[in-house]
């Protein structure tokens, strides 16, 4: 662990070594190895973000069937106009939209993953324009 004064601020940080934004310029190694996590990293959200959105899918067609079936049964009790309200107040159609909607976070935490990584890339290219103009990149 390393301790980086912001140049603007002054503030102290700790900082791993692999962090992205530091101080001081990349050399063209750390810059390549920098880019290839980023790389893998954003790789792995997409591929994250495309299983969360999966199971939000069969999540969410889980809760309609449950709520269809439930709904189906009430309407011969108590007829089709309160069925729905009712229905939503069983306790198998509330397990099944708790799991929809906690699927549904799951999915969103991921795509504000992939942004991040997203982000971070930029952040990197902008960071590896300035270590070149900084320091010594023999190329």
């Amino acid at each position: 662990m390393r301790t980086l004064a912001d140049p603007d601020t002054g503030e102290v940080y700790e900082v791993l070594d692999h962090d992205l934004t530091g101080s001081e310029p990349y050399d063209y190694p750390q810059f390549r190895r920098a880019a290839m996590t980023v790389s893998r990293e954003h790789r792995k959200a997409i591929t994250d973000a495309e299983l969360a959105g999966k199971a939000l899918a069969g999540a969410e067609g889980a809760y309609h069937k449950q709520l269809a079936v439930a709904v189906g049964t009430l309407k011969v009790a108590h007829g089709s106009t309160i069925a729905e309200t009712l229905a939503k107040g069983v306790d198998s159609v509330k397990a099944a939209k708790e799991a929809r909607d906690e699927a549904a976070a799951r999915d969103r935490a991921a795509m504000e993953r992939v942004r991040l990584c997203r982000d971070d890339r930029a952040v990197l290219l902008t960071m590896g324009a300035w270590s070149r103009q900084a320091g010594d990149w023999n190329e």
